[in-house]
């Protein structure tokens, strides 16, 4: 049995460096909402991100993004 071993052109890695975020405080908040509101904020969202996009502007999408970035849906 032969085996064939290629590192390729580039090399081999032998050292990564890593930079490391923190965390941001966790906050958690309930709001009891029918369907149709969780729609008409998803719809809000949608409108807010796609104004932020045309601006070309990261910070604005980031914005536009955040108050949906933490929201989980239960089912009763």
């Amino acid at each position: 049995m032969l085996l064939q071993v290629s590192v390729g052109r580039l090399g081999v890695i032998t050292q990564l460096s890593l930079s490391i975020v923190p965390q941001q405080a966790v906050q958690r908040a309930e709001q009891d909402m029918t369907a149709a509101q969780f729609a008409q904020q998803v719809k809000q969202v949608q409108d807010a991100y796609t104004q932020a996009k045309q601006t070309g502007s990261s910070e604005a999408v980031w914005t536009a993004l955040h108050s949906l970035n933490e929201t989980q849906v239960e089912r009763a």
